[in-house]
């Protein structure tokens, strides 16, 4: 069995020609790229990653001052987060699902 989650990964800042290519070439190294992401940076389905946290860490401290945006989409429904990663660190932000208040000029 296992989680399964649905990954994408942006690099915010390009602040270098070869971030691109460097990522791709760490991640291909550490299985990610082929397994939970293509080349392209994209979902490659939903799969089990679970040292993702481990693999963007040491992968943002080889690339110095780069930040990664890891989106993630879990099995389980609200389960939504992004994580940034830079130099070596990592900030959560949980998706946070809100509903408007009630107006009644709305109903139709």
């Amino acid at each position: 069995m296992g989680y399964y989650t649905a990954f994408d990964l942006e690099i915010e800042n390009e602040y270098e020609i070869n971030a691109y290519a460097k990522t791709v070439e760490i991640l291909t190294d550490r299985g990610v790229i082929g397994h939970a992401l293509t080349k392209g940076l994209e979902c490659s389905g939903s799969v089990k990653w679970y040292k993702h946290e481990v693999d963007m860490k040491a992968l943002s401290l080889q690339i110095k001052d780069a930040l990664y945006k890891l989106s993630g989409d879990g099995e389980e429904k609200g389960d939504q987060w992004v994580k940034y990663f830079k130099n070596g660190k990592m900030q959560t932000c949980k998706a946070i699902t809100t509903y408007p208040k009630f107006d009644k000029n709305k109903l139709e």
